[in-house]
């Protein structure tokens, strides 16, 4: 990811780079990585609400995302837990801010 792009959202901190540099055999659909630390929230339920929302927010995308594109999200800490429809508004606009929406 060092070679990749990185950007700050209201919920989130994205950095983007080449799936063909991570792995030697792509299938041709971006890659996603999600991470949601104890800081963020201290309830494991709740991290793992964030990691769902974000994987079906990801996956409803995935086809305006350049193909062979490696995703790595990080939730920011919040005092709120964002809902759908607030994560769906970050990923999209830094999607676009990076430049890896079609």
């Amino acid at each position: 990811m060092e070679k990749g792009r990185f950007s700050k959202g209201r919920f989130f901190y994205l950095w983007v780079g080449e799936a063909s540099l991570l792995v030697r055999k792509t299938s041709g659909k971006p890659m996603l990585g999600v991470v949601v630390n104890k800081k963020t929230q201290a309830s494991a339920v709740k991290r793992n609400l964030i990691k769902r929302r974000v994987r079906e927010v990801f996956r409803s995308l995935q086809d305006s995302i350049h193909p062979e594109t490696a995703v790595l999200i990080k939730a920011k800490e919040t005092s709120t837990m964002p809902g759908l429809m607030e994560i769906r508004e970050d990923l999209a606009t830094l999607f676009k801010k990076v430049g890896i929406s079609l």
